[in-house]
């Protein structure tokens, strides 16, 4: 059974009241996908891969298909799927940074266990973010497979 509790980003102490004690999956779609599509995958996957009944799925969305702009200079030497991409991709990395907040206020709302599942460019994203937070000072990160 499914309940949907909303498209806007949650307060910590709601993610606290929701998440705590509970297994969660958080599902980071790749390039070109529609919102619908990555929020359904989310939960498909969290009912394959967790007990759909007490597990929580959560679905971080960016950008993945961004308008181009039109007076882009690059749009002369590279194809349209290309472009798209290239987009993309700097989407993405505007992105990092609400990635790192969500995981991290994700991580202080004390779930049992926190799974990720990422795809194509989510990937990208994921391990992007990862980066960022291994090269700060703080050493206090639990990773484990």
């Amino acid at each position: 059974m499914y309940q949907f509790i909303g498209w806007e980003p949650l307060r910590r102490e709601t993610c606290q009241s929701i998440l705590r004690g509970r297994e969660c999956l958080v599902y980071v779609h790749g390039f070109n996908t529609l919102l619908q599509f990555a929020v359904r995958s989310a939960a498909l996957y969290t009912d394959n891969i967790l007990d759909a009944d007490t597990a929580i799925s959560i679905c971080f969305c960016w950008p993945s298909n961004p308008p181009l702009p039109k007076t882009w200079a690059i749009s002369a030497v590279l194809s349209v799927a290309e472009r798209n991409y290239t987009a993309a991709e700097q989407s993405l990395q505007r992105s990092v940074p609400a990635l790192l907040y969500t995981a991290s206020t994700l991580a202080e709302a004390g779930p049992n266990r926190l799974y990720w599942k990422c795809h194509s460019m989510g990937c990208y994203l994921t391990l992007s973010a990862l980066d960022r937070l291994l090269q700060r000072d703080d050493k206090d990160i639990k990773l484990s497979t």
